[in-house]
């Protein structure tokens, strides 16, 4: 199962099972649960760069992509 759980402009993140049973953690979260926490952290740090005028709204959310994929790899 392929499924695009969030999607931003040509950037997006997919999650890919090959037997249909998520991951779950200690906690019972899923790997879905987890990676939209994460992704929730940087988007709200985006967010609050182009608040206080630091980034343009688009560099800020593709910064947050990107540093996801690169502390999540």
């Amino acid at each position: 199962m392929k499924q695009v759980i969030i999607r931003f402009g040509e950037i997006s993140v997919t999650v890919e099972e090959d037997n249909s049973t998520l991951l779950v953690d200690a906690d019972g979260d899923t790997l879905v649960d987890r990676i939209y926490d994460e992704l929730g952290k940087l988007i709200d740090e985006a967010n609050r760069r182009v608040r206080e005028g630091e980034e343009a709204r688009e560099d800020a959310w593709r910064r947050a992509v990107k540093d996801y994929w690169k502390y999540s790899h």
